[in-house]
């Protein structure tokens, strides 16, 4: 097949180059039927999980001699190819294990499924539960934190009035809003002491690698930005852009608000948990520089009710 599904905008901190091609070539003379195969992974997918419907997948792991280049190809039953070019083979190839692979080929067919076919907001709901549960499967640290997050999303949001439709939309944009981590490698997101700094970029990028994933949902796509800008801060100094006060998606305020109060209550491996108090608290603390301080005394009212 020749059809050209999606060419992404490469970012320089991207340690993936996608390309959503039938051919990928790693330069102007060297095409893929000239890389030596590393490996080859057969695995059998299917849609969703409760529908006993499987293809036939397989992803190939292919390098060219003396060449700091590799190109990760899955295929699947009649579906275009996805060729995935991962520069610096030494730096970041090593960073990921077979079980790695065999995962993100999961996430490679979700990614062609949509582009391929037309699926209701619904439908990719179910898509986008199957990729947290594959993210999550890799963050022994985080599990459930996406439900959790979710569930304080919707019922704040229910609690300062918003409509049935903007809960359900917050619900699921506070779902997804780590799933870019899922292309971090497992010995940054399961690494027991601190990580170096150049460690905290590659986990930032997650917010940027957020467009990758969503670009093919034609009815998700809508939450890309609340998605995307849940790490601004009120103040600017967020990330991924910078965003400041009201330029800020209200979603991913308070997505902001949910997703730091879940990690400070916790248990992570470099932090104890707080309480509840000591939480809202820190909450209060960051109202005005942090978070927005309207959502921010809402919440805490909130947290008080639960």
């Amino acid at each position: 097949m020749n059809k050209v599904l999606k060419t992404y905008e490469i970012f320089e901190n991207l340690p993936f180059q996608s390309f959503y091609k039938d051919s990928v070539l790693l330069n102007d003379q060297t095409q893929i039927g000239e890389l030596d195969l590393i490996f080859r992974i057969n695995i059998p997918l299917r849609k969703f999980d409760f529908i006993d419907d499987f293809y036939t997948c397989n992803l190939s792991c292919y390098g060219l001699n003396n060449s700091s280049q590799v190109v990760i190809r899955f295929e699947c039953d009649n579906m275009p190819a996805v060729d995935i070019k991962i520069l610096k083979l030494k730096r970041d190839l090593e960073l990921y294990d077979l079980n790695d692979f065999i995962l993100l080929s999961k996430f490679f067919f979700y990614s062609v499924l949509v582009s391929n076919q037309q699926f209701t907001f619904e439908e990719e709901c179910h898509l986008v539960s199957e990729l947290v549960n594959i993210w999550e499967s890799r963050n022994v640290f985080e599990y459930a934190h996406s439900s959790r997050v979710a569930f304080y999303s919707k019922r704040f949001a229910e609690a300062i009035g918003m409509s049935p439709s903007d809960q359900n939309e917050i619900y699921w944009a506070a779902f997804a809003h780590d799933l870019g981590k899922i292309f971090v490698p497992k010995k940054i997101l399961n690494k027991s002491g601190e990580l170096s700094q150049e460690e905290r970029e590659q986990l930032k990028n997650h917010t940027y690698w957020i467009d990758c994933i969503f670009d093919a949902f034609d009815n998700f796509n809508a939450l890309l930005p609340s998605i995307k800008h849940h790490h601004e801060r009120w103040d600017g100094y967020g990330y991924p852009d910078h965003l400041s006060k009201e330029e800020i998606p209200l979603y991913s305020r308070i997505i902001n608000i949910a997703d730091s109060y879940d990690a400070m209550i916790n248990f992570r491996v470099y932090k104890n948990a707080l309480s509840s108090s000591q939480a809202t608290k820190e909450i209060e603390k960051g109202a005005g520089n942090q978070f927005d301080p309207d959502l921010a005394k809402e919440f805490i009212k909130f947290q008080r009710r639960l």
